[in-house]
């Protein structure tokens, strides 16, 4: 077989081509109308031939592309007089639950017809494909470290190891207004400055400590900073590799209201969380080990939960909010003697704290401290 033949597989898709069909390009559909349930398509991939005669697959929305491509065909770029769109196969075509394309039969219909699509308000084919581009949005982003380059493909923005956090901050950026997900797949990103989640009701997650890992080897004031209501940041690590202590790991900054930080470990930074003055805070199941403050709260309403405090180089939890309930964590230094603390190291610390709850907590080498405050309550705490 030369070079110019096709294969069976491309022979068995052209099979059905009609004379004088029109390029530009010219799809090609082997599905049949058993293909479509309630208006949508159960297959994801088609056939397309362009001007030049190649034959390749397509994925759905690159359909809807090619179509609106050819509706809108021409030499021209006004929507006047374009030639009507032939179709053979579906009723209605959607994507993510949009109607993209509306009541296209084997007669010809005006490029009108294609759902969303008005001559009065389009004047290109570059704007109609901003729209189905609109119409694709999701709101789940994948982030790749440079460690998943073998799967690049499945991931929407790729990080090259340097300055990781730019591709971060870009698919932050990519969400909805409304928020979404951003998920980072397994690997280290190396983070040379800070990711700000400036948007409300994002989550970051990640896919489990260690094996996804935020690491930075230079002083950052934060490695995230939450600047707006409801983020979730879940599974990950955040590493700092500096000789001593410096920055904070997560902070939760003023407006950074109703967060949820959970199954994080946080290592080697001058404070592993620090929640700002913000309220109804939820953090469970974090690590930090070799920060000189591990959770550092300055904020209302705040629950601090099933956390593992290791190594803090002066307090393990400090407390200056009100409203707290600080339960169920497990503080030490060292091996969990005396021996291990010096007079200005303590594992929690209420500092100013109002009306927070301490209790159940699972305290060895030096119990808890209460320099100053108001109607704090310590109950159950066990210290050994």
């Amino acid at each position: 077989m030369s070079t110019n033949d096709y294969t069976n597989a491309d022979k068995a898709k052209l099979a059905g081509i009609e004379a004088g069909a029109q390029a530009n390009p010219e799809i090609l559909y082997t599905s049949t109308a058993d293909s479509f349930v309630n208006g949508d398509p159960i297959a994801s991939v088609g056939v397309v031939r362009d001007d030049e005669g190649n034959v390749k697959e397509i994925s759905f929305f690159e359909q809807r592309l090619a179509l609106s491509d050819a509706a809108y065909s021409g030499s021209y770029n006004d929507l006047t007089d374009k030639p009507p769109l032939e179709q053979t196969q579906g009723e209605e075509w959607t994507l993510d639950g949009e109607l993209v394309c509306n009541h296209i039969y084997t007669s010809s219909i005006a490029a009108a017809d294609i759902h969303g699509f008005n001559l009065n308000d389009y004047t290109s084919i570059e704007e109609i494909t901003e729209n189905l581009k609109e119409k694709s949005n999701t709101a789940t982003i994948v982030v790749g470290s440079p460690d998943t380059n073998s799967v690049w493909n499945n991931v929407d923005f790729l990080c090259d190891g340097t300055d990781d956090q730019e591709q971060i901050n870009a698919a932050i950026a990519a969400l909805p207004e409304s928020g979404g997900k951003i998920v980072l797949r397994e690997g280290t990103y190396n983070i040379s400055n800070r990711i700000d989640v400036n948007k409300c009701n994002v989550t970051i997650e990640g896919m489990g400590i260690g094996a996804t890992t935020l690491q930075t080897d230079i002083s950052l004031s934060d490695v995230i900073r939450v600047l707006q209501p409801y983020a979730t940041l879940r599974n990950f690590s955040i590493d700092c590799t500096l000789a001593n202590p410096q920055g904070i790991g997560i902070r939760l900054a003023n407006n950074g209201s109703h967060a949820l930080v959970e199954n994080v470990k946080i290592e080697g930074f001058a404070e592993g969380i620090h929640v700002a003055s913000n309220y109804f805070t939820l953090i469970n199941k974090i690590r930090t080990m070799y920060c000189t403050i591990g959770i550092y709260i300055n904020s209302s309403n705040t629950n601090v939960t099933n956390c593992v405090i290791i190594d803090s180089e002066e307090i393990g939890i400090k407390i200056l909010g009100k409203r707290g309930y600080i339960c169920g964590n497990y503080i030490f230094r060292g091996t969990g003697q005396t021996s291990d603390y010096t007079e200005t190291q303590y594992t929690i610390s209420v500092q100013n704290g109002q009306y927070n709850e301490i209790s159940n907590n699972y305290i060895l080498g030096k119990n808890y401290i209460e320099t100053s405050g108001t109607g704090n309550t310590f109950v159950n705490n066990r210290y050994q």
